[in-house]
């Protein structure tokens, strides 16, 4: 899942290029990038990973589906 949201999140910075939504879609990126390096710390423990870490990339999903679909929009 971290993975899938950090290349969902790289996926709406390429589409949001050029408008000035690349900035919020940055900030998504970052934090799921931030998210996927923390959970790869816990790569043999998957159940132990911190709450704040999977909503974070939960988030970070899911506002960068909605600015993907902007990008295609714009």
């Amino acid at each position: 899942m971290f993975g899938i949201s950090l290349l969902v999140a790289l996926l709406a910075v390429v589409l949001t290029w050029g408008t000035p939504v690349v900035w919020v879609s940055s900030v998504f990126a970052i934090i799921a990038l931030w998210a996927f390096g923390v959970s790869a710390n816990f790569r043999h423990e998957r159940h132990n990973i911190p709450n704040t870490v999977a909503l974070a990339s939960m988030v970070a999903f899911l506002a960068s589906v909605v600015l993907a679909i902007v990008g295609m929009v714009l």
